[in-house]
């Protein structure tokens, strides 16, 4: 059985991934040695595939290889892919998973472990942990010649790895010890020595694909540990692309290596040098370092993902937000003519929260790490029948009968009830947390939600009710310092919002439920993206927390700073874990709004408008030598015009426009730049004064230009 692993870029056309077929001459050296009837693992879009070679077939005059799509997604990513022990640990394999090759998209695996093909056909053989192999370091005398895992071991005080049967020649014999080069700025690679540092140090001896993923492995211990950080280029063929790819991985690391500085950081330039699009690559690699040198769409699957995980988040500034909507306000809800008052969190403090929230390895009782903690009053106060009744029968029950079972619209609630019943209907959730008030200060049990919302009219009485885990009851805690100094109020049911998670398991220690090695610290970096970060107030949207931004006044700096926010009445604080990326136009007048005091809290890095994204760009355009030759001297020419005319006291890294409005695969797109995004660009600058012209140059502006295309 032959296997391949092939790289589809959707760039170029979409259909391919999702119809199952390569267009390339038969005779291309696109397909290598691949054959009909070879199977393939398929990585392209978000998905790893498992596809066979089956038939050829011409549309539209161009030859086309279509494939059986024997399965659509494995459920593994490039990371796992690269760790199955299936395979032979080969460059290819290790480089080219995560990097474009020029001329080529099949690569032949060469296949140390035979499986079924009923096995490798299916997504439920992947979740088998044995089958990838691991980073294991040993003693010299407890070595496994039949391991599949990578053994690293002490000689003479040097790191060595065993020439394992898995590892191809030209990769073991590439092997270097570079654990003493760390810290000199190469922060991908960094990261892999850190972790095998600290393992040698604390005697940790396994690491996962999940932890140390074998391109970073590689990355690390088999290339040079060089100024700039790189994976070593496969081919001469490679050599104009991968020096482009390195330009724009090393802003990234360079980026990087900024935010882990200053926790902030802001991302500038002129209009089309890349900064909304970097920006999701800079979030991506920070918070998954494995990433580093994935392709767009790799890159792209991972941003949404962080999203849909709420670790990164997206805003823009603009002149008329506020405070109210990036930190905290007061929104009202109206009940039969009654207005409540309800602290409402913003943008800024919601990513915060995420931030805090502890990891929950194995908590066992149903909590997870969007549980929300809400205040129950069973009855009311003290001793009585209904609280007795929910202790012992592991529920909580509140009353409201009349109302009937389900909310109406046209009942005419009364003291808030309607606000307490939306509450325990609806928005309380299996999963979250209940404190039984015993008084206003004082708990009496801690339970978790174990079902959804019931109305039990046998019990004639609180008949609404919901059953309960109750993890510790009989208890007598006073929660007044754990909830911010603050007493509980009369409203039945009600969020906590001052008691976060890690103090829900504080207690339960306290009360002899074992959370240990359930439940950590998240560390996990969370990103808060900022784009048009100068379009709006800084500092009045930020208010008091501008000093916290400071990466040593954060919950983990030695000078931590805690503030009461002003409407809430919470303390609060900025996590250690929390990134700010924040992108600013250059050429943008309204730059003066970003004081002193603002700066000083982020690094700054400037994207440059680069000639050479522009040629390497057109390297990957079929037929666009003519385009590509036109599109460089435009970007001469337009470079060279806004340097004489404009503003001595500017600088043309801030104002030239950027490499993206000379890239088009067309004449007809290239010219629709020049005359609808290029000339009123420069028009605008003349307006702002960035530029000075004369009247007869602004008449015939970009007539020489225009000759170029036409």
């Amino acid at each position: 059985m032959n296997i391949f692993f092939g790289k589809i870029s959707q760039k170029f056309d979409v259909n391919q991934i999702t119809e199952g077929y390569y267009q390339a001459e038969q005779n291309s050296s696109w397909f290598g040695e691949l054959k009909i009837g070879d199977y393939v693992y398929l990585i392209g879009g978000t998905k790893i595939q498992f596809w066979q070679a089956n038939k050829w077939d011409v549309v539209d005059g161009k030859e086309r290889l279509y494939f059986k799509i024997l399965n659509n997604d494995l459920g593994i990513g490039v990371n796992d892919f690269i760790a199955l022990n299936m395979f032979r640990l080969t460059k290819p394999l290790l480089v080219l998973t995560s990097r474009s090759a020029r001329n080529k998209a099949f690569f032949k695996l060469d296949i140390i472990q035979q499986y079924r093909l009923e096995d490798l056909t299916d997504s439920k053989f992947y979740k088998n942990e044995d089958l990838y192999r691991k980073i294991e370091i040993k003693d010299q005398s407890n070595i496994d010649n039949a391991s599949h895992n990578i053994q690293l071991y002490r000689q003479n005080n040097e790191l060595k790895v065993l020439n394992s049967f898995f590892f191809s020649n030209d990769v073991f014999e590439l092997f270097r010890d570079n654990l003493n080069f760390q810290g000199n700025g190469q922060i991908r690679k960094d990261t892999t020595l850190k972790a095998i540092s600290t393992g040698l140090q604390n005697g940790k001896n396994k690491f996962s694909a999940s932890e140390i993923g074998l391109r970073s492995f590689y990355d690390a211990f088999f290339c040079d540990y060089k100024e700039n950080d790189s994976v070593e280029i496969e081919t001469e063929e490679e050599k104009t692309e991968g020096q482009s790819a390195l330009k724009s991985e090393n802003s990234i690391a360079e980026a990087i290596k900024l935010l882990n500085l200053k926790k902030n950081l802001i991302v500038q330039g002129a209009p089309g040098t890349g900064k909304t699009y970097i920006v999701p690559e800079i979030a991506v690699n920070l918070c998954n370092s494995e990433s580093f040198g994935a392709e767009r769409e790799s890159i792209i699957s991972q941003y949404k993902q962080l999203v849909d995980e709420k670790r990164v988040v997206f805003c823009t500034f603009h002149p008329s937000m506020d405070y109210e909507e990036f930190v905290e306000g007061i929104k009202t809800e109206i009940e039969n003519g009654q207005v409540n008052y309800i602290t409402s969190p913003g943008i800024f403090r919601r990513i915060c929260e995420e931030a805090e929230k502890p990891i929950i390895i194995d908590a066992n009782v149903g909590i997870n790490k969007n549980s929300t903690i809400w205040k129950v009053s069973l009855m009311g106060t003290y001793d009585n029948y209904i609280r007795k009744d929910c202790l012992e029968n592991n529920r909580i029950r509140i009353g409201w009968d009349s109302y009937g079972p389900n909310l109406q619209d046209d009942n005419k609630y009364e003291y808030g009830g309607r606000i307490v019943l939306d509450a325990f209907v609806n928005k309380m959730q299996i999963g979250d947390v209940v404190f039984s008030c015993y008084t206003n200060r004082i708990i009496d049990a801690i339970g978790v939600v174990t079902s959804e919302y019931e109305f039990d009219d046998s019990l004639g009485e609180y008949c609404r009710v919901r059953k309960v885990n109750w993890l510790v009851k009989g208890i007598h805690e006073d929660i007044f310092d754990l909830n911010n100094q603050t007493n509980m109020t009369l409203s039945t049911v009600y969020r906590l919002n001052n008691i976060t998670l890690d103090k829900v398991f504080l207690l339960l220690e306290k009360y002899g439920y074992s959370t240990k090695n359930k439940v950590e610290k998240n560390y996990k970096p969370y990103v808060l993206i900022i784009d048009e970060i100068n379009r709006g107030n800084i500092s009045k949207i930020f208010g008091e927390l501008i000093t916290l931004l400071e990466s040593d006044k954060r919950s983990d700096g030695d000078n931590s700073i805690k503030v009461t926010l002003p409407y809430s009445n919470t303390k609060f604080e900025v996590p250690s874990n929390l990134y700010i990326i924040g992108t600013m136009n250059t050429t943008d007048r309204s730059v003066g709004h970003i004081d002193y005091a603002v700066r000083r809290r982020f690094a700054f890095y400037t994207l440059k408008s680069n000639k050479e994204a522009i040629d390497s760009y057109y390297n990957l355009i079929k037929d666009s030598k003519t385009v590509r030759l036109t599109a460089l001297e435009l970007f001469d020419k337009v470079n060279d015009y806004i340097e004489s005319k404009k503003s001595p006291d500017l600088d043309i890294e801030d104002l030239m426009i950027g490499h993206s409005y000379f890239m088009a695969e067309k004449w007809e797109d290239l010219k629709t730049k020049l005359e609808y995004e290029i000339i009123p660009l420069i028009r605008e600058y003349e307006k702002d004064g960035i530029i000075t012209l004369s009247a007869d140059e602004r008449k015939n502006l970009g007539k020489e230009w225009k000759a170029l295309i036409n």
